[in-house]
């Protein structure tokens, strides 16, 4: 039969080159598929080119089907010649350029993935609001990680103003960089929005308002804002916020916290180093689904700790630098699902930690201060 078969593939390249190709062409294809199989399985395609990838140490996935969908460049030298190729990827979903030197102009040079990527990290990038005129051309993206933390990016309001046309935006990291309640304004149209990390930024009770209209809005960092009670007011809207950062807000107070008690689905919240005190952390009381409470550099004591009767879900509890004392920590005995509790620079002593690890065997408990 493989005889055959290879004497009929010699007859039918002699008629491909006749005048009469046509009249035989038919038949014999026929006669092939009766003998040869018609069913055969295609050949595996091999896996998208990546080799300049391997060469130049980065990381990254493939799909099933062999494409690259997630590349990592962290540590990585960025040149022209790498992100070009980068840039032929075209079914690239996440890449991240963080911690890079990457430029504005090479940004420019990955405009071609502007219909595919959905996650792009350009945190502590030497990068400019040149950068966001690409950025924003990313009809698809979902996640946006910049950061000024290392004062490398120079992204600010006008920055922002590039990323009006985001619509499936989920998240998005502003931290450290020079955002008002201005370059908030551009994300209005990203009615998607997920989680808003600000920390460090010029927001205000102002642009609280427009926050508020987020809906979806589960997770926001506010650390080192100037927000106050007024502020916290509007958070009354996010219904489905889980994670809440307060640390270092020094313009709240204990009034503010009441905003807080009525966001039922918090897990996460923390005041470290929040002017607040055992009047205003008594309005937590009914946020029972919380995981994670830091109040640490607090003005929490033995009487402040009734809040937490009914917080049996509590994994993380931060009740360092505060005026609780052996005295007020029976109020803890019950919280059995406790992983982590730190009574660090506290009027706790060693005597109080015995007590409470015989309530809480399974709970870390921290009692000397290791500093950081």
């Amino acid at each position: 039969l493989r005889f055959f078969l290879s004497c009929l593939e010699a007859v039918m390249l002699k008629i491909c080159s006749s005048p009469f190709r046509f009249l035989f062409a038919c038949p014999l294809l026929v006669v092939s598929c009766l003998l040869g199989g018609c069913n055969q399985t295609p050949p595996v395609p091999d896996p998208e080119p990546a080799a300049f990838l391997e060469t130049a140490k980065a990381s990254f996935k493939r799909n099933n089907a062999g494409e690259v969908v997630l590349i990592d460049l962290r540590g990585i030298e960025i040149t022209d010649e790498l992100l070009q190729q980068v840039a032929g990827l075209r079914n690239l979903k996440t890449l991240s350029l963080a911690d890079t030197q990457v430029t504005d102009a090479q940004v420019a040079l990955l405009k071609d993935l502007s219909d595919t990527v959905i996650s792009i990290d350009l945190r502590n990038c030497p990068i400019t609001n040149e950068a966001m005129l690409t950025i924003g051309s990313f009809a698809q993206l979902q996640a946006l990680w910049l950061s000024g933390k290392s004062n490398a990016s120079l992204v600010d309001d006008d920055g922002l103003a590039h990323l009006t046309a985001l619509p499936e935006l989920q998240i998005i990291t502003l931290d450290d960089l020079w955002i008002t309640n201005t370059g908030l304004e551009a994300l209005k149209n990203s009615s998607k929005l997920e989680e808003l990390y600000l920390a460090n930024t010029s927001v205000d009770d102002d642009g609280m308002a427009l926050i508020s209209q987020f809906a979806q809005l589960k997770r926001i960092r506010l650390a080192r804002t100037s927000v106050s009670d007024a502020g916290l007011a509007h958070l009354e809207k996010c219904t489905a916020l889980v994670d809440l950062d307060l640390s270092e807000v020094s313009t709240i107070s204990d009034a503010g916290l009441a905003s807080l008690g009525k966001l039922k689905s918090l897990q996460r919240l923390n005041l470290w180093r929040a002017p607040v005190g055992d009047d205003g952390i008594q309005h937590l009381a009914g946020l029972t689904n919380l995981d994670y409470l830091n109040v640490d550099n607090t003005k929490l004591s033995n009487a402040g700790l009734v809040c937490f009767k009914d917080m049996n879900k509590l994994t993380f509890l931060h009740l360092g630098s505060t005026q609780i004392t052996d005295d007020g920590i029976s109020a803890l005995f019950h919280l059995t699902n406790l992983k982590d509790l730190k009574v660090t620079r506290t009027g706790v002593t060693e005597a109080g930690v015995a007590e409470l690890q015989k309530h809480l065997s399974n709970t870390k408990i921290q009692l000397e201060y290791l500093g950081g």
